[in-house]
């Protein structure tokens, strides 16, 4: 199958429609491929053969050879017991494939690469071959996988009738497949993507306006069809079905019209189908339907918190159809209005949604005052645990099973929120705790004592907590986003100074919402957790600004507040200018003189202005350099981490410097801060900074974060190096015994072939003995490489004394034909040359020598 002189290019992939999995299946080009593996006497030759010619392969070749494994990959049966080696072979071929200069994706390559996504997700134990595989995939083929497969190249196209040139003959396996499969695993895709609470509003708004775009024709089946969906979520107990019905029937709701109007808002005759539509009372039905998801028995359960952000987008539609502003009085009035009472229950129930229930407004739940507040207290000791990454990666992969959820979206909106917590957990103002670096982990960066606003507590970060002026309250006081009016939050923390006590908040505010302020529902005072603005000295000032207790960064060379100097600021110029003009009069009487000084006090006012400008000028260019180097240092070290390593001891190379990293990224931190200090100066005296200024400041903010997630990416890739290497030492280990059993039958030929005693043939056997020579001292040498590998990869050590045993077997046999070979060479010269030519005491030295080498060899024989 690899063989073969003449290689056929690739099929461009022209404008055809998109062809179902089906067709992609049942194609005589794959079918033929899965045939002649499924007739081969030893298909794991053919694997084998494909693997070792897989480094000289042109991109073309690779790609060619790469089809012809994804095919047998997707369409051999799942009992074949060399599926999972085929699945090993196939994600080495793409990671060949996806080399630098090789991510040209082909059509053939894209819609076998398509089968074999969805066989994977249809697998429920995968083995570590398809692991493997799935994380080889380009990323391009799972992101189509919810649509249709590519299009079939037209010259690759056939009908139907010439697939009966490739059926199954009897004996061999069944290649036929069910489109019932593809939609399993469509499924399967839908139900584990990763999405932020953002991204499904998003979906919401796309829904809420393709109902409300559907033309009037298609409106009646498409009502039908949401009304028999809602009750069949209801009577399933799916809450994520039941929510995805309220966006749909409130995208398909109208709005309210007024009792006894039968016309448009523009007074025009209502159209016959419009009369038609109104006579089925279907708005009816829907407001119906509408009302049992919301406050039915079989509903969703609107007390859980998560289920009232799902439907914070559609009640927000409901209450701009209800006419609800600001204030609840600003909606007409129900008795006006047709259909009242639907009306009435779904304003009432929209107003529910839009108000959450605050701390002195709790509903009762039925559980004893000490049962609740030994709950609350789990409930705080559960938040201060620290967040791990490593089960926040579990819980967001996507080969794991979806979320069941019945009547509360609370365990999903969990899953949704890990990354906005993730966002609220690490302070772009704040400096990050070092990751911890562990080898080993699957995600080996864990975040210790950061903020946590998990389960709707709020914790300040360990910083923060460890201040004198920050205390915690027996007081649990309710928080709103004045944004959202939603994520509802409980803070028992205070900032108390000079006898007044405030309420402390989320410095960034509500993450989820976009960043909404967080406030008190009871109107207390709150104040930002920001470390900066909390941390006060001795002196009662911001340790910042105090002169004797801080690091003196925010003072300018006058000694003065940088905010307040009136060298750098453009009201201390101002204020110097006037001081010139007040102090330097425009005339000046000496004697009989008069001096006309009005031109040099313009000069001298004109002069302050030019100097504070020319000042902060050299900040901005100062800043700017100080940036642009950060950032610098920033790409050199994820240049770093980009690497592959090409041999063993690159890989403990890069290792070390990759568990190194943390380091470098705290010692920038102190960089960024000092940069982005210089550029919050620069602002403060109202430079007008540019789009790309903003850009960089951002960009510094954003580094260390970025960094730590490469370094974490870098890890889990060189744990895979790391099996590769281990998986290429045992194949070299293989062949390096066979080698030393070519060395011992030469051996054993040396001792036991009476070929080899013959005289005779001594250029024959002189040449076998260098060749033995030169071998053992080649096995020596992979030896101890193939032993220092083991002790790099942390592999126990083989024994590789054979080889030391091997070479004192072969020493006399060594000795004994060098000697022979050595007297015949030279008994001719000694014994036939010239007299004078012959040096006596080489000679005799040579002689001796031979002599004592024969002697040892002769009682090592005996």
């Amino acid at each position: 199958m690899v063989s073969g002189s003449t290689r056929k290019a690739c099929a461009e992939e022209p404008p055809a429609p998109t062809a179902p999995a089906l067709a992609w299946r049942t194609h005589p080009r794959l079918r033929r491929h899965v045939l002649k593996l499924c007739d081969h006497p030893e298909p794991t030759a053919v694997l084998q053969r494909y693997r070792r010619s897989a480094e000289t392969f042109s991109h073309a070749e690779l790609v060619r050879h790469a089809v012809h494994v994804a095919a047998w990959v997707a369409l051999l049966p799942s009992d074949t017991p060399v599926l999972p080696r085929c699945a090993e072979l196939l994600a080495f071929l793409l990671r060949q494939w996806q080399r630098p200069g090789r991510i040209v994706l082909s059509p053939w390559l894209h819609g076998t690469l398509h089968l074999v996504a969805l066989r994977a997700l249809q697998l429920r134990q995968l083995c570590p071959q398809w692991l493997e595989l799935k994380r080889s995939i380009p990323r391009r083929v799972w992101k189509d996988l919810c649509k249709e497969c590519p299009p079939l190249p037209a010259s690759r196209q056939v009908s139907n009738n010439s697939l009966s040139d490739t059926q199954t003959r009897p004996g061999q396996c069944s290649l036929e497949h069910h489109p019932e499969e593809e939609q399993q695993a469509r499924a399967n895709i839908a139900g584990t993507g990763r999405m932020t609470l953002t991204g499904i509003r998003q979906q919401q708004q796309l829904a809420l306006v393709r109902m409300d775009a559907i033309s009037s024709s298609q409106k009646d089946s498409e009502i039908a069809a949401v009304i028999q969906r809602a009750q069949d979520a209801m009577a399933a107990g799916d809450a994520d079905a039941m929510l995805k019905a309220v966006v749909d029937v409130v995208g398909l709701l109208s709005a309210p019209r007024r009792a006894g109007v039968e016309a448009t808002d523009n007074d025009e005759p209502m159209t016959e189908a419009a009369k038609e539509a109104l006579r089925a009372a279907q708005q009816a039905r829907l407001r119906s339907v509408l009302l049992q998801l919301l406050q039915g028995a079989a509903g969703l359960d609107l007390g859980d918190a998560g289920t009232r952000k799902l439907l914070a987008l559609p009640m927000q539609r409901l209450s701009s159809l209800l006419g609800l502003g600001i204030s609840d009085r600003d909606s007409p009035a129900d008795g006006l209005l047709a259909s009242a009472a639907q009306w009435s229950a779904l304003r009432a129930q929209a107003l529910a949604l839009r108000h959450p229930v605050t701390a002195g407004h709790r509903p009762t739940t039925g559980v004893p005052p000490e049962e609740e507040a030994e709950q609350q207290q789990q409930r705080r000791h559960r938040t201060c645990l620290p967040l791990d990454i490593d089960s926040t990666a579990e819980r967001l992969n996507p080969g794991d099973c979806p979320v069941q959820l019945a009547g509360s979206c609370s365990a999903r909106l969990d899953q949704l929120n890990i990354e906005s917590q993730f966002a609220e957990t690490v302070s772009l103002s704040e400096p990050t705790p070092t990751p911890t670096v562990a080898h080993g982990t699957a995600f080996p960066c864990k975040l210790r004592a950061g903020r946590s606003t998990t389960r709707g507590v709020y914790v300040p970060n360990s910083r923060v907590k460890g201040l004198p002026c920050v205390q915690e309250t027996a007081r649990d006081v309710a928080l709103l986003c004045t944004a959202c009016s939603g994520g509802a939050l409980t803070s028992r923390w205070v900032f108390a100074r000079n006898g007044k006590q405030v309420t402390l908040v989320p410095f960034h505010g509500h993450s989820i919402c976009g960043g909404g302020r967080y406030t008190s529902a009871e109107g207390l005072p709150c104040k930002g957790d920001r470390f900066a603005h909390l941390d006060f000295c001795p002196h009662d000032v911001q340790r910042q600004d105090c002169k004797h207790c801080g690091d003196g960064k925010n003072f300018c060379t006058h000694k003065r507040l940088r905010r307040g100097c009136g060298v750098f600021s453009e009201e201390g110029a101002a204020e110097a200018q006037k001081r010139v003009s007040f102090e330097v009069s425009q005339v000046t009487d000496i004697g009989i003189f008069t001096i006309v000084c009005k031109d040099t006090r313009r000069i001298l006012a004109a002069k302050h202005g030019t100097a504070a400008h020319l000042l902060v000028e050299h900040l901005v260019r100062r800043m700017r350099k100080q940036m642009e180097d950060t950032l610098s240092d920033f790409q050199s070290l994820l240049a770093e981490l980009c690497r592959a390593p090409r041999t063993a001891e690159e890989l403990i190379e890069m290792r070390h410097a990759t568990e190194a990293t943390p380091k470098r990224v705290n010692a920038l931190r102190d960089q960024i801060a000092i940069d982005v200090e210089l550029f919050d100066t620069v602002e403060s005296f109202r430079y007008r900074l540019g789009y790309e200024d903003i850009r960089q400041r951002w960009k510094l903010a954003a580094a260390p974060k970025q960094a730590m997630q490469e370094v974490a990416r870098k890890l889990r890739s060189l744990q895979h190096h790391e099996a590769e290497f281990v998986r290429d030492l045992r194949n070299q280990q293989e062949e390096f015994m066979g080698f030393l059993e070519e060395i011992d039958t030469t051996i054993e030929l040396l001792s036991r072939q009476p070929d080899y005693w013959d005289v005779a043939r001594l250029k024959t056997i002189g040449d076998a003995v260098d060749s033995v020579k030169e071998r053992i001292t080649k096995a020596g040498q992979q030896a101890r490489g193939l032993n220092s590998r083991e002790v790099l990869l942390g592999r126990h050590q083989t024994d590789y004394s054979r080889v030391d045993q091997s070479a004192a077997t072969f020493e006399p046999y060594c000795i004994l034909w060098v000697t022979v070979r050595f007297w015949h060479t030279r008994r001719e010269q000694w014994q036939s040359g010239s007299l004078a030519e012959v040096n006596a005491e080489e000679m005799e030295q040579q002689v001796s020598e031979g002599v004592v080498q024969l002697a040892r060899v002769c009682q090592t024989f005996e």
